[in-house]
């Protein structure tokens, strides 16, 4: 049998089948999972841009011909892992709290950004695609493709780092240029947990609004400019 990924003692120690007798040797096991699983999914960049179509199809044809679903089961679950993995990052309350990442949206938006680049890169790469259509494609605004940090989870960490004496200044400029009426009192208090996490929440929403806006309006553009070119050539 050709060996995935996983080795069989991998697939059995995962599913709770085999048990080790010292936790060094379960830390071992699943680091070496953790580094197998990088290393494959680099690859697959290599298996994008040069594996044979010929090849491509036999395996997507074994996956078609031995599944219900026509491979569909098989490809959920690749898309499942990369987006709890990208949202395990977007997750984590400490960039927000920091107010440190200056890519907070392209964070927050990577399993969206995979997705749109990926089929991107395929329809332009793909044989007998329109060479005259768009680049460019959108999905829904609505569709919710990402994760938030837990607002009371960014409340602890604001907590925390209010505690230290971290980010006082930042909190104090919470407080001066909140875009509500201020129920914190005079101008350089320091903002209440609740209010600086709820404002970050809001900031971060706002970020990932305007990039989704700013993508939305480009398709929208090269679509009216596909139409029109389309007209042009059928008169």
């Amino acid at each position: 049998m050709v060996r995935g990924m996983l080795t069989d003692s991998d697939r059995e120690w995962l599913q709770g089948n085999k048990d080790y007798e010292h936790e060094s040797t379960d830390s071992d096991k699943i680091k070496d999972i953790r580094e197998r699983v990088y290393e494959t999914l680099r690859d697959f960049e290599l298996l994008a841009e040069e594996l044979p179509a010929k090849d491509r199809e036999k395996i997507f044809r074994r996956l078609s011909n031995e599944s219900d679903s026509h491979g569909a089961d098989v490809g959920a679950s690749v898309v499942e892992f990369l987006y709890k993995g990208y949202s395990d990052i977007a997750t984590d309350p400490e960039p927000i709290a920091e107010r440190e990442d200056h890519d907070l949206a392209g964070r927050m938006l990577a399993f969206r950004r995979a997705i749109t680049t990926g089929i991107e890169r395929g329809k332009a790469n793909y044989p007998n695609s329109n060479e005259n259509a768009p680049e460019k494609l959108i999905i829904a605004s609505n569709a919710y493709l990402f994760q938030f940090p837990d607002l009371e989870e960014v409340r602890s960490v604001v907590g925390s780092q209010t505690d230290r004496g971290d980010n006082i200044d930042k909190w104090k400029e919470v407080h001066k240029n909140s875009p509500w009426e201020s129920p914190w009192g005079n101008d350089g208090e320091i903002a209440s947990q609740d209010d600086v996490s709820m404002w970050l929440q809001i900031e971060a929403r706002k970020q990932i609004h305007q990039e989704i806006s700013t993508r939305q309006h480009g398709v929208e553009k090269d679509l009216i400019d596909y139409e029109k070119f389309q007209m042009e050539s059928e008169d």
